[in-house]
């Protein structure tokens, strides 16, 4: 092999691996953001429901913070 042979095989080496880390991150990038979308939609719930409680407590409806549950 020549020494132009050789660097062509090394740069097919560095390809080839850059590509295959280049797909691997990708993967961790999609997995995040399905993880981020999912965390997204639980905060909004999370919110929404913080709401109802709070426009309820707001109304006098549900038990006072001071009153002790019937079972005492």
């Amino acid at each position: 092999m020549n020494e132009f042979e050789n660097k062509l095989l090394d740069l097919e080496s560095r390809y080839s691996f850059l590509d295959d880390l280049l797909q691997k991150l990708n993967d961790v990038v999609a997995r995040q953001q399905l993880q981020l979308d999912d965390q997204q939609k639980l905060l909004q719930m999370m919110q929404e429901r913080l709401l109802e409680v709070s426009e309820r407590m707001d109304h006098g409806e549900g038990a006072q913070l001071d009153e002790k549950p019937p079972h005492y």
